[in-house]
């Protein structure tokens, strides 16, 4: 099933990067780092942060309109990202515009969104969202720029509800690193967690593509349903009466 987004090519680089031991400078210069080296790395494309990790579930948030008062507005999912999240996954821009740089430089005046179109279909039916205001939880109001397309990324095959993507900005600290990349996921892997352990050799970093983590859930999904069969296999019959 496509999940309408890159899952062979694009891996995650998990991180522990706490306060303390980091102090905010210096985990802002551990990221700064770590992302100008891994860009450098042979094969390596692009790379993007995203607040929710494909096929972990996304916990659901009320999102309403600006003339809405908190319990009025409707459920949807939160991903907070940076402006290269969605070159970096291919999802696609199906309206509108994507994210950019100067967006986030511009975020303290009126800030930007992204809605899905799960996201859009529930909120505005056939209009179209482009300029619309929506309000986060935590009381953000922000514009639509643009439609992406959805996709299956909260339980294998099934359609995302309502997505909202807003914009990260770079002085966030929360968050996961995702990198994409051209070739075989080996070599990229292993010159990531290098350099990742050259900047802080307490993190304990192993890259790995969406791609494998779907196998490795596969084959526990696997093993599991051999061992019911067997079990059921293996049960007395009930008595005939």
């Amino acid at each position: 099933t496509d999940p309408g987004f890159e899952t062979r090519h694009t891996m995650t680089v998990p991180l522990e990067v706490e306060i303390p031991p980091y102090t905010e400078a210096s985990a802002l210069a551990f990221e700064r780092s770590l992302e100008s080296r891994i860009l450098q790395v042979p094969g390596v494309q692009s790379l993007a942060w995203g607040s929710l990790v494909p096929f972990t579930g996304a916990p659901i948030s009320e999102v309403r309109f600006d003339t809405q008062s908190r319990g009025q507005g409707r459920p949807a999912s939160i991903d907070n990202v940076s402006p290269e999240f969605f070159s970096t996954f291919g999802i696609p821009l199906m309206h509108g515009r994507s994210f950019l740089r100067s967006d986030v430089s511009a975020n303290n005046g009126t800030q930007v969104a992204i809605v899905s179109q799960a996201f859009a279909k529930a909120f505005w039916a056939d209009s179209d969202p482009v300029g619309k205001m929506v309000v986060t939880p935590d009381d953000r109001h922000l514009v639509v720029i643009g439609v992406a397309g959805d996709t299956r990324s909260e339980r294998f095959s099934i359609l995302d509800g309502p997505r909202l993507y807003t914009l990260r900005n770079e002085q966030e600290l929360d968050g996961q690193l995702f990198v994409r990349f051209r070739g075989t996921a080996t070599p990229v892997a292993a010159s990531i967690e290098q350099i990742v352990k050259s900047l802080d050799p307490t993190q304990e970093s192993t890259p790995s593509t969406i791609w494998n983590f779907l196998e490795s859930n596969a084959t526990d999904m696997r093993s599991l349903a051999k061992i019911i069969l067997f079990m059921a296999g293996i049960a007395p019959s009930p008595p005939i009466t």
